[in-house]
């Protein structure tokens, strides 16, 4: 039996890898003819036009490898069927299960990679991708200006009416207030007509300070600029970090401090399962792209792309549908918009193997 599966691994092996790289260079090469029509690239260093494109490659990635483990299970066991070796495996004594045995094993590192890719590498390119546009300024989420800003530090809660881009990288900020808990009974709050942000610290100039002790209020003022050392990122005065950026813990973590606010979470919570569903598509790929290959392979010779694709374009539509529509209107449970793809196409292929066997 180790022979049937090197055989099987051997027919798969190509066309997985061939399908992930070309449909990553197609995604990659939109991506490079949009920098081109947005950008005058001559005024911007070649080496941040290529960070801008090979950043974007891991969130490929995590959509191409379903797409490779599809394209190689179909090509192969549409092969083997069209060419009778299915039959005369299953002559043999070989059940239609026992064939799937090497795809499931494919499908299952093919899902740890992906797996691999969402939870360690996009994180990682998604924050410094918007990083290198802001440094570009094609950063779409973070205009120059924009207002109403709050933001959760380490020790303050800070809110600004508006927040402008300077061209040094700083940013100047109008209205502030921020509010620190230093003990349970105490709030201190900080209120600046005018302030600033650069290099890690906050600047408020002429400060206003309230203590809220108990029942008592002191006021302050100074005369003297308030520095608050508390390093962020420029980019997230403009808009809050994508779920992109985080990874599953970063995620739970955003959802307890949203529910302690009172937030609502459900996009967020989306978005968390779906860190765990897109990877475990690989494998549902896998089973359903096997199964249906075996039931149609007598189509004709291009039958295992037509599968593969025709499978890959109803997978994501149905996934675009339950992740941004029916959990972003609460339709259903977040975990049921995540998984339900997964669970409609393992479905398909349990139905599919019984009427192979």
């Amino acid at each position: 039996m180790r022979k049937l599966d090197r055989y099987i691994w051997r027919e798969m092996g190509v066309p997985l890898f061939s399908g992930v790289i070309v449909i990553a260079m197609l995604f990659m090469a939109n991506d490079v003819i949009a920098i081109f029509k947005e950008l005058n690239v001559a005024n911007i260093p070649q080496v941040m036009v290529a960070q801008l494109v090979l950043l974007k490659l891991p969130g490929w990635l995590s959509l191409t490898l379903p797409v490779g483990v599809t394209l190689g299970v179909s090509l192969a066991l549409s092969r083997l069927t069209r060419e009778n070796e299915i039959t005369a495996m299953r002559a043999a004594g070989v059940p239609v299960r026992r064939v799937l045995w090497p795809v499931v094993v494919v499908g299952l590192l093919t899902t740890v990679a992906n797996w691999m890719v969402v939870e360690r590498l996009i994180p990682w390119s998604a924050e410094r991708y918007r990083e290198v546009q802001a440094q570009v300024g094609v950063l779409g989420t973070a205009p120059e200006f924009t207002s109403n800003v709050m933001m959760k530090l380490d020790r303050y809660t800070v809110q600004v009416e508006s927040v402008i881009r300077q061209p040094d990288g700083s940013v100047q900020l109008r209205n502030i207030l921020a509010i620190e808990r230093p003990n349970p009974n105490e709030e201190w709050t900080y209120r600046s007509k005018v302030g600033s942000y650069a290099r890690g610290v906050w600047t408020l100039q002429e400060p206003q300070v309230r203590i809220f002790d108990g029942d008592r209020i002191h006021v302050l003022e100074s005369k003297d600029p308030l520095r608050i050392n508390e390093p962020i990122r420029i980019a997230d005065l403009f808009g809050a970090p994508m779920a992109e950026e985080m990874n599953a813990e970063d995620l739970r973590q955003a959802i307890t401090q949203a529910r302690e606010r009172g937030d609502t979470t459900r996009l967020l919570e989306v978005a968390y399962h779906v860190k765990f569903s897109l990877p475990a598509s690989c494998l549902i790929f896998a089973i359903t792209g096997a199964v249906t290959s075996i039931r149609f392979a007598r189509m004709g010779a291009f039958s295992g792309v037509l599968i593969s694709f025709g499978l890959v374009l109803a997978y994501y539509n149905i996934y675009v549908i339950c992740k941004d529509i029916v959990g972003r209107n609460g339709w259903a449970s977040p975990i049921v918009s995540a998984w339900l793809p997964n669970a409609i196409f393992l479905l398909i292929a349990v139905l599919v193997s019984r009427r192979n066997e």
